[in-house]
């Protein structure tokens, strides 16, 4: 591991961002856990197959997620949110649905940070990208998190 690196537990998405944060972070030295909220069955398996095989593009050739020690995590840890998520849909919580739902992700990579000794959570985030990713609600979501939240791609040009 390189100095000032340690291990963080990563959310990780179907989308671009999140690969991304993972791929800077294991650059830097890092250890990574990924994690990934299912959001089945309010939506199909299509993000989790995505991140699946995200995370295996990072890991390289050799066995399930990891190549060579890189730093990336064997096992790429799935929690399904669905059901708990549907809750929020109704119509006096969806004013903040994403915020709610980050937060309720950034509590659960919090317990799997401390089942596996991880130090810090790894977002993707990119400031103003969508409405939960405004300074006021990055605030609001990180209010829920008792490890410190990386965002390496935060003021990234995604241009």
């Amino acid at each position: 591991m390189a100095e000032g690196s340690g291990c963080a537990v990563a959310l990780v998405s179907g989308g671009i961002d999140s690969p991304v944060a993972v791929a800077r972070m294991l650059a830097q030295g890092w250890d990574i856990i990924p994690l990934h909220a299912s959001l089945e069955p309010l939506t199909t398996d299509e993000a989790e197959l995505k991140t699946l095989a995200a995370m295996h593009h990072l890991g390289g050739a050799a066995s399930p997620l990891v190549s060579g020690g890189n730093g990336l995590g064997a096992e790429l840890y799935v929690i399904p949110v669905g059901e708990v998520l549907s809750r929020f849909i109704l119509p006096a919580m969806h004013r903040d649905y994403f915020v709610h739902m980050k937060r309720l992700f950034n509590r659960l990579a919090c317990m799997l940070a401390e089942q596996v000794g991880a130090t810090h959570i790894i977002t993707g985030e990119n400031i103003g990208q969508v409405s939960s990713q405004t300074l006021g609600n990055l605030g609001a979501v990180a209010a829920a998190s008792d490890y410190p939240i990386m965002r390496p791609l935060l003021a990234a040009n995604r241009h």
